[in-house]
């Protein structure tokens, strides 16, 4: 039941909206900024995850034609000719004179350009493009830009009710700035008569509700906010930046950038010819045995077992004949 000082001060509040009373059991005029708010996370996901979708269609596209190029060893006739058109620059004479056309396709060729020397389109650039212009690092900037942009978004979403319901208030007084109606200090209408300010009312039209009623539900919306933001910088951390780590380095890295050196071989054999076949089959048959017993998934720190059959790719023996 409410208090002589609630009583008091929702009659002021009609008063001053014109009407007989405040209706504090009517929803109407609070779901309608409800709605708003729905249609506002709507139309905020739209434009923030349709372009992403789309960029991301056109990536796979692009890859897959790529991929299929790759594997039929006959990329398309346009992109052969403009393949010989730079090989024929790259090898031309050097003029004594200025040439600005030559001086255009350096720039280009040192840009961030294709393979054709196109520039690189805006949404049609993917972050493997990004990986092979600037490395892993400037792929894992721009993906935080990308990711962060979209934890923005949706932190408004979250947060977009506060701001909503502040507009509607009048405790913040009048300086003629419009952003400053959307504080949180501007919540809530101002107490009437002896109303203390913690006890006072949101006022819609002739609807109103207790402000403790709806704070509530505002923090955890922040606090929602909060940790999607929290998630975001951790899931960064510990899984993007060291799944791209990983996936450059199994793009990147081959076998052969990798040398051991062994020592102490036997100078002479039974079939000398066939030494560096012999010692090939003898280190595969080696490495067999390490991933038989377990040794190689020691060394590799959890990484899934490799499959494949163990090669050598590249073998050279060198005489030790005693020097330094």
């Amino acid at each position: 039941m409410a208090s002589p000082s609630h009583d008091a001060a929702l009659a002021l509040h009609a008063a001053d909206a014109g009407c007989v009373e405040i209706d504090l059991e009517g929803s109407m005029e609070f779901v309608w900024v409800w709605v708003y708010c729905i249609m506002y996370g709507a139309f905020a996901m739209a434009v923030t995850l349709v372009p992403i979708w789309w960029c991301a269609s056109s990536e796979e596209e692009a890859a897959a034609e790529a991929l299929c190029e790759e594997v039929s060893g006959t990329p398309s006739t346009k992109r052969k000719r403009q393949r010989r058109v730079r090989r024929r620059s790259m090898v031309a004479e050097i003029k004594p004179q200025p040439d600005i056309k030559a001086a255009e396709m350096h720039l280009r060729k040192t840009s961030c350009t294709d393979n054709s020397c196109n520039w690189r389109p805006v949404f049609d650039t993917s972050f493997e493009d990004l990986n092979q212009i600037g490395g892993s690092g400037t792929e894992l900037y721009f993906r935080l830009l990308q990711i962060l942009g979209v934890c923005f978004v949706f932190m408004s979403i979250a947060t977009f009710p506060l701001a909503a319901f502040s507009t509607k208030g009048d405790f913040v007084p009048d300086n003629g700035q419009v952003f400053s109606r959307a504080t949180i200090g501007n919540l809530a209408h101002k107490p009437k008569g002896s109303l203390p300010p913690e006890e006072r009312y949101i006022i819609l039209g002739c609807q109103g509700r207790q402000l403790a009623r709806l704070t509530s539900l505002f923090s955890w919306l922040d606090f929602g906010a909060a940790a999607l933001f929290f998630a975001v910088v951790l899931g960064f951390r510990y899984y993007l930046v060291p799944r791209v780590a990983r996936d450059a380095e199994q793009d990147h890295i081959i076998a052969k950038e990798y040398a051991v050196e062994i020592d102490c071989l036997p100078s002479k054999i039974t079939r000398q010819v066939d030494y560096e076949q012999r010692l090939t089959e003898h280190l595969c048959a080696r490495i067999k045995e390490a991933r038989k017993a377990g040794f190689a998934r020691k060394a590799m720190l959890g990484r899934p077992d490799l499959q494949t059959e163990p090669t050598v790719p590249e073998l050279v023996l060198v005489r030790d004949y005693g020097g330094g």
